[in-house]
């Protein structure tokens, strides 16, 4: 038996930061895939492969403590998929189920912005987790019955991720991956194992959202470590940006959830000042020269725009009223420099075949 698993990427529409506290965020999945593959091994041993990202076939064993041994030493470009592997593996182990050897292929490509060009900064991390715990459980027929799969899923592929990543990070994007659609996120408690409120939102039919690159690629990771760097220095001035971001955000989950579109985009407005905020309050520019070039181009324009996700580089979104805005600013925008990004926004979640 054969497993073929695709995860969603995913755009943060609102609510970036203030989600790391508690206060709900919006997040849509975005129809660039991660593709898992898992085949009987040939051999005695497991392998992976990710051709995309050359790393080469390799093989490895698994000690009877669960960890990955390799035949030969690893490449550097392994150490995530390791962690996460790893991770799958323990729990598996749990469920007193036997991991029989294993050949995965990884192929995270539509993450890119081409072939050899920088990532895009759509979740390709949490995609790729939660591709390879799917196609891990898939094949080892490790879910149990009674039990709510995707739940179960997010959960350890939630943990999976967070655990690799330095323990940081809200859990949305990995969400986004699992349920795919337009999300209302929201933590429940500082820990990973703590429950998440996830509900599905019907999409805005008059808004169109244009996913903008600002040619520059951003590390999520040291924008968040940044910013709680600051609150550890800054008690008193964090609560309060907190406590302003999670009402703009409140306010727009709560705009978009009752399609009230002309707060909605006026609520974009105001969480990309306070995204310029946070980036001097935490002295990194998570409004970057260049998405600052786009933004102002885009409200002269008379539309909305913000960085999706921690800024710094990566997308942005605008924000129009119609098909006709959204073909006219996509020109201003590309005369400008800066490249489109066509996605299809609310695509569907993990993906799990017999192939």
């Amino acid at each position: 038996m054969n497993i073929l698993t695709k995860a969603p990427g995913k755009l943060i529409l609102l609510g970036e930061y203030a989600v790391l506290e508690g206060a709900p965020a919006l997040v849509a999945a975005v129809n660039r895939l991660a593709r898992i593959t898992v085949a009987a091994a040939e051999e005695e041993t497991f392998s992976v492969e990710a051709p995309v990202i050359d790393i080469p076939f390799q093989k490895f064993m698994l000690d009877t403590a669960g960890k990955v041994r390799f035949l030969k030493k690893p490449l550097k470009k392994l150490k995530f998929f390791l962690s996460i592997f790893e991770h799958a593996v323990a729990d598996l182990k749990r469920k007193n189920i036997i991991t029989t050897p294993i050949r995965i292929t990884l192929d995270t490509s539509e993450f890119f912005l081409r072939k050899g060009a920088a990532k895009l900064g759509l979740g390709s991390s949490a995609a790729l987790t939660v591709a390879l715990i799917a196609a891990l459980f898939a094949y080892y027929e490790a879910v149990e019955p009674g039990i709510d799969e995707n739940m179960a899923l997010f959960q350890t592929a939630l943990s999976a991720h967070r655990a690799a990543q330095g323990n940081v990070g809200s859990g949305i994007d990995v969400a986004a991956c699992v349920y795919g659609g337009n999300l209302r996120y929201r933590l429940t408690g500082q820990s990973y194992t703590s429950p998440a409120e996830i509900r599905q939102l019907e999409p805005l039919k008059d808004v169109f959202f244009l996913p903008v690159w600002t040619g520059k690629a951003s590390s999520t990771k040291d924008l968040v470590k940044h910013f709680y760097n600051f609150k550890r220095k800054n008690g008193n001035g964090y609560r309060k940006l907190f406590m302003e971001l999670a009402e703009l955000s409140t306010a727009g989950s709560l705009a978009f959830a009752e399609k009230n579109t002309t707060d909605f985009l006026a609520l974009v407005q105001e969480y990309y000042k306070k995204m310029i905020e946070i980036g001097h309050r935490i002295e990194m520019p998570v409004v970057s020269p260049e998405h600052q070039k786009i933004a102002d181009l885009v409200y002269d324009f008379g539309a909305v725009y913000k960085p999706s996700g921690a800024g710094g580089g990566d997308l942005g979104i605008a924000c129009v009223r119609s098909a006709d805005e959204l073909t006219n600013l996509a020109s201003q925008i590309q005369k400008a420099g800066f490249e489109i990004v066509h996605l299809r926004m609310g695509a569907k979640g993990i993906q799990v075949d017999t192939i």
